[in-house]
């Protein structure tokens, strides 16, 4: 009886120990269901873009399920599941975030997110980014394992072998091969498009409101209103799935979704 007490004992050691050493910065990529097991309909209340958009924002690689690489197809363990839960009342919409492992195991669970607005869409938003503070709290930052970072510099050595090859071979015209591109345009996700207006920043002035601005331009039009967040230099797009931060090189970074569509714009921010 001793004996087996002390294998069972052996037994649930080893489980609590598997189950801690995999860590949440062990994952570099995140596939998104297009529908959660409580959505009547995929991206209802526009949950799952919601979704992909946080997680981008926290640093991930996140595909939709079913768009994501071959290599991810084939190796799915190489990547965590998003799972919300809906644990809504009569009267208070109520969310958990989960991010599972290959085998279903959590390897994150958020606390609860909570919100009493009566509108389906706006409550189930403000649910979901509470309980997903949890998830910025974790500061999040990729860790490549021992074997992937060993693979990575056999292929950075062979990269530099191959292209040293035919070094001395003469410039000539008639050498280079006019290669056509294959476009899967089946591939092409509209989540993914980015409208991105770098190359000449507009300038937007902002202009004070409770708890956050107004952003209008020369004309002089809205463009946005923005609330303040936990996170300095970072604002909630009011009426959009988005965020507006201030980048490294002082400009400011307005991203959100419109039509599923992931737009990016670039602005000088006059305060």
């Amino acid at each position: 009886m001793k004996h087996l007490f002390l294998v069972l004992f052996a037994l649930i050691v080893t489980t609590v120990t598997s189950a801690q050493s995999t860590s949440l910065n062990d994952f570099q990529y995140v596939i998104v269901p297009r529908k959660y097991e409580f959505q009547r309909q995929e991206n209802q209340h526009r949950l799952n873009t919601l979704t992909k958009f946080l997680l981008e924002k926290e640093g991930f690689e996140v595909y939709f399920e079913g768009q994501q690489p071959e290599f991810l197809a084939n190796d799915l363990c190489k990547a965590l599941k998003a799972d919300l839960l809906d644990e809504s009342g009569m009267l208070t919409t109520r969310v958990v975030f989960v991010l599972r492992d290959c085998r279903g195991n959590a390897v994150v669970t958020t606390g609860e997110g909570r919100s009493k607005i009566k509108e389906f869409e706006p409550s189930f938003h403000e649910a979901f980014k509470m309980a997903f503070k949890d998830i910025e709290k974790l500061n999040y930052q990729y860790q490549p394992s021992t074997e992937e970072l060993n693979a990575e510099s056999t292929a950075a050595v062979d990269t530099v072998s191959a292209e040293g090859e035919g070094m001395d071979v003469p410039y000539n015209a008639e050498n280079i091969e006019e290669t056509e591109i294959a476009v899967d345009n089946t591939t092409t996700r509209a989540a993914e498009v980015i409208a991105d207006n770098t190359a000449q920043p507009e300038v937007l002035y902002a202009q004070p409101l409770e708890n956050g601005f107004q952003l209008v331009d020369m004309s002089p039009a809205v463009r946005f209103k923005v609330r303040k967040t936990g996170k300095e230099n970072t604002f909630a797009i009011v009426g959009k799935d988005g965020l507006l931060y201030k980048s490294d090189n002082g400009t400011w970074i307005a991203e959100y979704y419109e039509n599923d569509t992931l737009v990016k714009e670039t602005f000088h921010v006059k305060f």
